[in-house]
């Protein structure tokens, strides 16, 4: 089920910014665990994939019903206030509808989150204030598969990782935080 959640992760990942406009490319980005993974990767470190999917954007320049659009189209569904979910069948892998989730076994449902963010707090998003500092020139562009993604400077993700490892409840996430963490400063002096 994890290696299901983690290539349908990256596949939905990419999926999502390979398409973007370059003003879009320039207001729009991706951050934790595949930020890391991928930073991590074009210094070819190899290093832990991701479940779910961060991104951020600048609501001055980038309407959130842009964002909103791509995400149903994509087959997501709101899941909270800044959570949208994706679901699949864990044996066959086939995707599966709001109604359908309803009645299949959550044992076998394997979910793909896609989380959002923007520099200040916004209807649906969660509030990021370090992406103040992206915006502001703290940013790098990397490749992934061959698209160029905005992503926060190695530094920005490892403010982020200190920020959010304490205040982690799930036992799974917070040591992700605390690996990501640590590749991050073991590559990065």
């Amino acid at each position: 089920m994890e290696k299901l959640l983690f290539s349908k992760s990256d596949e939905l990942l990419h999926e999502f910014f390979k398409d973007l406009t370059p003003i879009e490319m320039s207001q729009i980005g991706l951050m934790g665990g595949w930020a890391v993974h991928y930073t991590l990767k074009n210094k070819d470190v190899v290093h832990l994939e991701s479940r779910d999917i961060d991104i951020f954007f600048d609501p001055a320049k980038i309407k959130p019903a842009l964002i909103e659009e791509k995400l149903e189209k994509m087959g997501f569904h709101r899941h909270s206030t800044f959570r949208w979910a994706k679901y699949f069948d864990s044996e066959t892998e086939k995707e599966l509808n709001l109604e359908q989730v309803k009645t299949h076994p959550s044992y076998n449902t394997s979910t793909i989150y896609f989380d959002i963010a923007t520099p200040a707090k916004i209807p649906h998003t969660m509030p990021e204030p370090l992406l103040k500092k992206v915006f502001g020139k703290e940013k790098q562009f990397i490749k992934i598969k061959g698209v160029e993604v905005m992503v926060p400077s190695p530094k920005i993700l490892v403010e982020m990782k200190l920020k959010s490892s304490p205040e982690r409840s799930d036992t799974f996430k917070r040591t992700k935080d605390i690996a990501d963490l640590y590749m991050l400063l073991k590559s990065h002096p």
